[in-house]
């Protein structure tokens, strides 16, 4: 089991009006025997609940 700290970076899009913004978050207790795909999805799922700053 492996522990990872993450930072996220999303540009503005101003199709839907979103502007660009940063996030900081974990992702705890990942499984090293699982392919990457596992570790990206943990991630990301974490990404869409971190609180997001805007830039």
């Amino acid at each position: 089991m492996s522990n990872y700290g993450a930072i996220a970076m999303e540009l503005a899009n101003p199709l839907i009006g979103s502007p660009a913004g940063i996030a900081e978050f974990r992702v705890l207790a990942h499984d090293r025997r699982q392919r990457v795909w596992a570790l990206l999805q943990r991630a990301s799922e974490e990404a869409m609940k971190a609180d997001w700053v805007e830039l």
